[in-house]
């Protein structure tokens, strides 16, 4: 949901700290549901609402803080890794690829290094995908 009150800064600070802690809660449960198929399972009904808070972060209107945005592609680089072919092509959209060019430009060492992580993450699932293509199953 876009922020209402967007010359409210406090209200602005408010929905940030909550789309940042709803990234990290959204992380922490990906790391521990898809250890397992059966997690996985019951994890794919939620990609989808996942997605849109991914891409209310890389479409902010003021542009989110660079620790908001870092957190939402680190929450993409947890999906990369937990559904891997099954998420690249919203992983490769033009929102996350924008969210990623921020992340690079920041000053904020650590948004910086999870853009980093994001894109090795992304070519790790691409490398399997082509990898799968070229040998197909017998």
């Amino acid at each position: 949901m876009p922020i209402q009150f967007q010359n409210d800064y406090d209200m602005v600070d408010y929905a940030e700290g909550l789309r940042e802690n709803c990234c990290s809660a959204f992380a922490g449960i990906l790391q521990a549901m898809c250890k397992e198929e059966r997690g996985k399972q019951l994890m794919r009904p939620y990609l989808a609402p996942i997605w849109h808070l991914i891409i209310q972060v890389a479409t902010a209107r003021p542009a989110c803080s660079d620790q908001l945005c870092a957190s939402a592609l680190g929450l993409v680089g947890d999906m990369l890794i937990a559904f891997g072919v099954e998420v690249i092509q919203a992983a490769e959209s033009e929102q996350v690829l924008s969210l990623m060019s921020k992340c690079r430009r920041s000053k904020n060492s650590k948004a910086k290094t999870v853009a980093n992580w994001v894109t090795r993450e992304a070519a790790r699932v691409k490398r399997t995908m082509n990898g799968q293509q070229s040998h197909p199953a017998a």
